[in-house]
């Protein structure tokens, strides 16, 4: 009976043992899990106050936003102070800010929604512009900066003169004519003009400012001759698409001549001293 007593109360002890184990770590395994929630709770609870203040960062930024664009179009900033106009040669500045409907005051914001149309409309009534730029500067300060094309010759039209830029495109009425550039006579169709201007471009820097008038003559065996009519009184009958090529030849053939005369480039190059 002792025998068995002992081993009953050895069981007991073991029991008693494992219980107080299992306890231990069902408690560490409680506090494990409640750790993990807690954890878990904190960090939702801190990624949901960071959306909270992304979005009242985002809301404050565009009413932000809102309100300087609110004061820009109410305060001083919007309204132009100056306008310039630099590069122009014949443009009237004055009939360029015209046309631009720009004057101190007036709202830049405005200014800028038209640029586009206003730089169209400046290039339909101005056949010598080359190109228009539109800066603000400083805020509310205008710079227009444009360029032209160089005149190089008039044409006379019904007893008016009318510059003609190096592009070939007829240009302003002129009042009067600068005498370094020719005058040209009977260039009625605009793409005759444009060819003729083309080679025309091509002389030699030398010959230009000795010719004083360039008359188109077609015949019906050269549809291109021209009648060029030179400072020192001589006279040259050449087909346009290829006179430049020949022209260099000029300053020679003229010092060999005796009397003025005309010379003929059409086929080759000959000439022969005017009978009076």
């Amino acid at each position: 009976m002792k025998g068995i007593t002992m081993k009953f109360d050895f069981n007991n002890r073991e029991n008693v043992n494992n219980f107080r184990v299992n306890h231990q770590i069902s408690q560490d395994n409680d506090f494990h899990n409640q750790y993990k929630f807690s954890k878990s709770r904190e960090e939702a609870r801190y990624k949901r106050l960071k959306r909270l203040l992304a979005n009242f960062a985002l809301i404050l930024a565009e009413l932000l936003v809102i309100i300087l664009i609110a004061f820009y179009f109410v305060s001083p900033l919007n309204r132009i102070s100056s306008v310039s106009v630099r590069g122009n040669r014949t443009i009237l500045a004055s009939s360029m800010i015209r046309n631009m409907n720009a004057k101190p005051g007036d709202s830049v914001f405005r200014l800028m929604a038209h640029t586009s149309r206003f730089k169209k409309y400046a290039f339909e009534q101005n056949a010598q512009l080359k190109s228009i730029h539109v800066r603000i500067h400083k805020w509310n300060h205008v710079n227009v900066k444009m360029s032209e094309y160089p005149v190089i010759a008039y044409l006379s039209r019904h007893n008016h003169y009318y510059a003609v830029t190096n592009n070939g495109r007829t240009a302003y009425q002129c009042t009067k004519v600068n005498q370094a550039y020719p005058i040209l006579v009977n260039f009625k169709a605009s793409q005759k003009l444009r060819s003729f201007v083309k080679t025309y471009r091509q002389l030699p820097n030398s010959v230009k400012p000795d010719i004083d008038k360039i008359v188109y003559s077609p015949t019906n065996i050269d549809p291109d001759r021209i009648h060029v009519y030179m400072s020192d009184g001589n006279q040259i009958y050449a087909n346009y698409k290829n006179w430049q090529r020949k022209m260099k030849y000029y300053s020679a053939i003229s010092k060999s001549m005796k009397k003025r005369g005309t010379i003929n480039m059409e086929l080759g190059v000959y000439s022969k001293a005017f009978r009076h």
